[in-house]
Formats: C-alpha cells, structure tokens, sequence
C-alpha cells in the first residue's frame, strides 16, 4: 500500500489521521512541522504528502511549493479547516484539496486518486 506523509501541527489531527489511514491499510508517518516533513522526505519519499496550510516556522504553502520542486513524483493533498470547498485554494500547488472536519471517505477518495496506477497507452 501507498506511504503517506502527514505534516499538521495539532497533534489530535495527526494522530485521527494517522490512525483512519493506517486502519485503511496505508503506510503512514506523520510530523509537525515543514523542516522535519523535508527532512523524512529526504529519508524516504512519500508517495502522497497530506500538508496542512497553515502551520507555524514554514508555512504549509511553502512545503508544498518545495515538496513539487524537489520530489516531482510526490501527489500532494493540502488539507485546512481555514478554506472550504474541494477546489485547491489559488497560489496552492496542491495536486487536491481536503477541508478538514468534513467527510473523511472523501479523504480517502482522494488518497485512492493519488495512489492509483496512472494507464499508459501504447501508441
């Protein structure tokens, strides 16, 4: 199953988080903050980054941005309770958006949608 990072500051989040991805049979670690997600990252590559936007020292839109340039191969989810609707908030460069508190099945939707095997079509 797919490797998932978590970067959230608020504990509770994490941990619920942690806990509904790993019962749902992903791989999971979770930190604090950006400067460690960067540095787990460097250790072992996520396939799929879960970021919180707003997140203090480096900012969640900042580890996103780095995540993309360094390992283009990351699907990145942004998660906030700040901003609602489904659509990535503008300036973001998240593959998907998850507003937190609302259904966690369409979280794990979009984890499926990151995870998925891409088809490759043979010309």
């Amino acid at each position: 199953m797919a490797n998932v990072l978590i970067v959230d500051d608020d504990s509770l989040v994490r941990e619920s988080l942690s806990a509904l991805l790993i019962e749902s049979g992903y791989q999971v670690r979770s930190v604090e903050e950006g400067f460690s997600a960067l540095a787990e990252a460097q250790t072992n590559t996520p396939d799929v980054l879960l970021s919180d936007l707003r997140m203090p020292g480096m900012s969640g839109e900042e580890l996103i941005r780095e995540v993309r340039h360094r390992f283009p191969t990351v699907k990145v989810i942004a998660m906030s309770g700040s901003y609602s609707g489904i659509e990535v908030p503008v300036g973001v460069a998240a593959h998907f958006f998850y507003e937190k508190g609302t259904d966690r099945r369409s979280l794990l939707r979009l984890l499926k949608t990151c995870t998925e095997p891409t088809p490759t079509h043979l010309m």
